[in-house]
């Protein structure tokens, strides 16, 4: 790809940022998605499943042109009715309409961080065609996950789906299914989730005496004795509430 920018943008890392952003979104525009430039993002709504796919474009305040300009991306599952049902209930991520998504290289194994270097204008156009190429190869597919003709509750049945953290699982169970599920999720998680075991009954005696924290939790165990008082979940012999 030949990427000549303008001669007024060549010199401000901002603006080379913005404008490499914009050349992305165009390619991507045949797909479906449609660019907010004064957001950095591309979204693409699913009327039949209720969902939004979100492209999240990010840089640094230590740019310097010629030197850095740097480009994350992010990929992100947003739910309007899972936001909906949270404002409503007792829920795990309040207010939030996030059910999965990241950074775009902790969407696949190995997770890694991912960024590409915009500052050289030699290499910005391949630069630039490797970023198209790798939203591509990974949050495509990432997204084709979800908008897929199936029960929303299908997605908590897939051990092996990266993005998706167990706050979402739980609540999407809560909301799509029943408090059975839920549990039953719960206890799976509680016993394979690394170090939830070690640190749920500590938590949950501690939110039982003082309340739940006001922050967003992302221990497991705490996420789960969260869970527990927040869903009244009762588990089967083996994990003690």
């Amino acid at each position: 790809m030949q990427v000549q920018l303008p001669n007024k943008v060549r010199s401000s890392a901002r603006k080379i940022y913005l404008a490499s952003c914009a050349l992305i979104a165009e390619d991507l525009r045949a797909d479906g998605f449609t660019y907010s430039k004064s957001k950095g993002t591309l979204q693409r709504t699913s009327k039949e499943q209720n969902l939004v796919f979100q492209i999240v474009f990010q840089s640094s305040h230590q740019n310097k042109a010629g030197k850095l300009v740097v480009l994350w991306v992010h990929g992100h599952v947003l739910s309007p009715a899972l936001k909906v049902w949270r404002a409503t209930h007792p829920c795990l991520r309040r207010g939030s309409d996030l059910l999965a998504g990241g950074q775009i290289g902790n969407l696949v194994e190995p997770p890694s961080w991912m960024e590409w270097n915009l500052a050289d204008a030699s290499m910005r156009g391949e630069e630039i065609e490797n970023v198209i190429s790798t939203i591509r190869m990974i949050l495509f597919p990432f997204f084709q996950l979800f908008d897929r003709k199936e029960d929303p509750l299908s997605l908590s049945r897939n051990s092996n789906l990266l993005g998706i953290q167990p706050a979402d699982i739980l609540d999407l169970l809560m909301c799509y299914g029943s408090r059975t599920d839920t549990a039953n999720a719960a206890q799976n998680m509680l016993e394979k989730l690394p170090g939830a075991l070690v640190r749920y009954p500590s938590a949950l005696a501690q939110f039982r005496e003082e309340g739940l924290p006001p922050y967003t939790l992302t221990n497991y165990g705490e996420v789960l004795a969260a869970a527990t008082i927040l869903f009244d979940l009762h588990f089967k012999t083996g994990a003690t509430t």
